[in-house]
């Protein structure tokens, strides 16, 4: 995994865990899957945190944010394996789950 996907998986998980709202467990479960892709390529997800540019926006503006880093994870051509893609893809759906609940 490349630096640039490395920021924007940490930068996904950094927003989520800053979400406020709990989203009935749909957050959490979204945490999950990026720190399993995370740990396949041995990315601290805590660290030194996301140090990349964010607005102090509501909950759901920083899970649309989120969801916007991981889906440009996915579009880059190269580097993918079919775990990191399922963990990104799960995580993503996830956070539709979410934003459905408010």
């Amino acid at each position: 995994m490349d630096g640039k996907k490395k920021t924007l998986l940490r930068q996904a998980y950094w927003l989520l865990e800053h979400a406020n709202a709990n989203y009935e467990g749909h957050k959490l479960k979204a945490m999950e899957h990026i720190k399993k892709s995370g740990e396949r390529y041995g990315i601290e997800l805590h660290g030194k945190g996301y140090e990349g540019p964010h607005k102090q926006g509501t909950s759901d503006e920083r899970l649309h944010e989120a969801k916007k880093a991981l889906s440009e994870i996915l579009s880059t051509e190269n580097g993918h394996n079919p775990k990191e893609i399922e963990n990104i893809h799960d995580a993503i759906g996830e956070i539709n789950k979410a934003l459905k609940v408010n």
